[in-house]
């Protein structure tokens, strides 16, 4: 994970925003990279503080040892464009890589 200290104000420099995307999709197969690069760029693109980049990031590398229903709670961002962005790519984000019946709490398994 990034670590950047106490620079909690600052932007992410577009090669970190590069070495971020690299880390997370390298979690993924490889048929689901560009989705991944394309929701997690508006992501990160969305939040406005360095602490919303890292948190979020964080929470993001978690999400394949996680069900979505047990993630998407903990993914909840403060600052409400960020939100709404947020909100838009976790439906890309769930139409390409879990279950839309477990996103919705309807899986059982």
């Amino acid at each position: 994970m990034l670590y950047i200290g106490n620079m909690a104000q600052a932007h992410l420099t577009e090669t970190n925003q590069i070495v971020i995307s690299d880390e997370f999709i390298a979690t993924l197969p490889d048929h689901y990279t560009s989705k991944a690069v394309e929701a997690l760029q508006t992501i990160i693109k969305a939040c406005d503080t360095m602490n919303d980049k890292q948190k979020l990031v964080f929470e993001l590398r978690c999400l394949k040892a996680k069900s979505w229903r047990d993630t998407l709670p903990i993914l909840g961002l403060h600052k409400s464009r960020a939100q709404e962005v947020y909100n838009q790519s976790v439906l890309i984000f769930a139409e390409n890589f879990a279950p839309i019946k477990d996103l919705r709490g309807g899986n059982n398994d």
